[in-house]
């Protein structure tokens, strides 16, 4: 996981990470810490501004107002560095599939 985490985007793959806020603040060594350090993801369901800390921005509270949307997520524009809406689609493995 390490060597993903620190050549894969040279490489062109990406390493996905689902975590909590405290366990990615919690988390300062080995691959998960090289993966907070590239401030690259989609928050799920914020529940409060100091969550996007790890995308290195702060979560407006009117973003955070109501409930969750069910394939939606925030991210970083990387050209203007705003958060922007994003969709997630679900996707549901069936016996015999690898990813």
């Amino acid at each position: 996981m390490r060597e993903v985490a620190t050549t894969g985007r040279d490489r062109g793959i990406g390493l996905v990470a689902a975590a909590t806020a405290e366990t990615l603040t919690a988390v300062g060594i080995g691959w998960l810490g090289l993966v907070r350090r590239v401030r690259k993801g989609v928050l799920l369901s914020p529940q409060s501004p100091g969550e996007g800390d790890i995308l290195g921005v702060r979560v407006p509270y009117d973003l955070l107002r109501g409930r969750p949307t069910p394939g939606r997520g925030l991210t970083v524009d990387p050209v203007t560095g705003a958060l922007v809406s994003v969709l997630v689609p679900e996707t549901v493995l069936r016996d015999g599939d690898t990813g």
